[in-house]
């Protein structure tokens, strides 16, 4: 054999003599192998944008009274606050239906007035876009216990949901809006007091 014609080189740390054509099968070999890695490299699952979602900061938090009409730090029963939130989503495989999956962190303090153990309050989830479906709102109940020197404690709820899109580039129109859920007459109060700060910010 023509020794122009041999190649040596190193193959799993053993000294091997190869053709020229031998070496060529195994250039090609190593060839297809990176195509194929990089190819797979294309094929990586694309990543989705979820929907935005919004605390709306009159219905962040919350403090409810022995009576409405005394309103002073000695009446107080009990004090709610969302504290944090935090989700992440995913799609079916058409894109056309989003499953949410969102976790909500509370506060909750008992006031000097509250006479039972316990404290229960509603929060809601809201998606304005299927407003005036069912879909567009959704009520949630907490209720925790204290124990008798207890007056603060941390909550946390997971909830899932899902609903149907129709294109994904337009999620934002599916933005969802998080809060307490308030009395008529808590929205009232709020409401004036919104007014009140208004005009003395027009004084």
């Amino acid at each position: 054999m023509n020794e122009h014609f041999i190649v040596y080189f190193k193959l799993f740390n053993v000294d091997k003599e190869v053709s020229v054509c031998q070496l060529s099968y195994w250039c090609i070999v190593a060839l297809i192998l990176i195509l194929l890695v990089a190819c797979g490299e294309k094929k990586e699952k694309k990543l989705y944008p979820c929907p935005p979602v919004f605390l709306l900061k009159d219905a962040h938090s919350l403090t409810r009274y022995i009576s409405d009409q005394t309103k002073d730090i000695t009446n107080i029963v009990s004090l709610i606050k969302i504290t944090d939130f935090k989700g992440f989503c995913d799609y079916n495989k058409n894109r056309t239906k989003v499953n949410f999956t969102l976790d909500i962190f509370f506060k909750v303090v008992r006031g000097p007035r509250a006479f039972k153990k316990s404290v229960a309050f509603e929060y809601f989830i809201a998606i304005p876009k299927f407003y005036p479906l069912p879909l567009a709102k959704k009520k949630f109940l907490l209720k925790t216990s204290f124990t008798t020197s207890q007056t603060i404690k941390t909550l946390r709820d997971s909830v899932k949901i899902s609903f149907p899109i129709k294109h994904v580039p337009q999620i934002k129109d599916y933005s969802i809006f998080l809060g307490l859920q308030l009395t008529p007459h808590e929205l009232k109060g709020i409401l004036q007091k919104n007014s009140f700060k208004s005009q003395i910010g027009n004084l």
